[in-house]
């Protein structure tokens, strides 16, 4: 069932929905059917919203079957500098000295 519904838009954006109705369907007709789908597609974001809200209500173990997994210990890495100095003596290249301020 359709009903019929006056709209006010700004002339830029109904100019743009005209180009685009044009360019999609090749008639000035389809500018009803362009609005509705533009309508249609906001309210899309609103239930999706809502189903993943009430998907994440479960405990996120059950949901994803991560419940016996258990987290890796590692040692942290060298630092960056220490790497540097690796890759600088890897390349046999000694840094500048610092020269004292007098």
């Amino acid at each position: 069932m359709t009903a019929k519904v006056s709209v006010y838009l700004d002339e830029r954006i109904l100019e743009r929905l005209r180009r685009r109705a044009v360019a999609e369907h090749g008639t000035m007709r389809s500018l009803s059917r362009e609005i509705e789908d533009l309508a249609r597609d906001s309210f899309v974001i609103d239930e999706l919203e809502a189903a993943l809200v009430e998907w994440a209500r479960g405990p996120a173990d059950d949901r994803y079957g991560f419940s016996d997994i258990r987290p890796l210990r590692i040692r942290p890495g060298p630092s960056l500098t220490e790497m540097v100095r690796r890759a600088r003596e890897h390349r046999h290249e000694v840094p500048p000295r610092r020269q004292r301020r007098s």
